[in-house]
């Protein structure tokens, strides 16, 4: 059975790069340690009802192991078409608070062009549906 993590908190630096913070867990900090990952990802759009918001779901699978996260719609999306790749630092919560990140482990993980395709698709369909909405008086 896959061992599944979520982060804490997800940052959009001012260079436009996805970050995904992860508390150092065991497994994953062995993860690290590896000459070669087997590294998968799949990103899904959803919409949630309750937030009237879109949302990418992007999981990564890495040897076993999934890091999941959602991102709302907006500069974020951006940020992963433009950069076609997101980072994940493990850091722990109380570490990132005391701003002890200067020896943060981080893995960048790059997005295939289907994906960031994928990412372009759902931003543009997204622009033309909000736009639509509006007309409609539908915000």
């Amino acid at each position: 059975m896959e061992e599944m993590y979520q982060p804490f908190e997800i940052l959009l630096t001012d260079d436009g790069e996805v970050i995904v913070l992860v508390e150092p867990e065991k497994d994953l900090m062995s993860l690290l340690q590896k000459e070669s990952l087997n590294i998968e990802v799949d990103i899904d759009v959803d919409y949630d009802d309750e937030d009237e918001e879109l949302y990418l779901l992007v999981t990564a699978y890495i040897d076993g192991t999934e890091i999941f996260f959602a991102l709302p719609y907006g500069e974020s999306w951006e940020a992963l078409a433009e950069k076609g790749a997101f980072t994940v630092a493990f850091i722990s919560e109380a570490d990132l608070e005391k701003g002890n990140s200067d020896n943060t482990p981080t893995m960048t993980i790059q997005l295939d062009d289907l994906l960031v395709g994928f990412v372009e698709g759902c931003q543009r369909t997204a622009e033309v549906l909000f736009e639509e909405w509006e007309e409609f008086g539908m915000d």
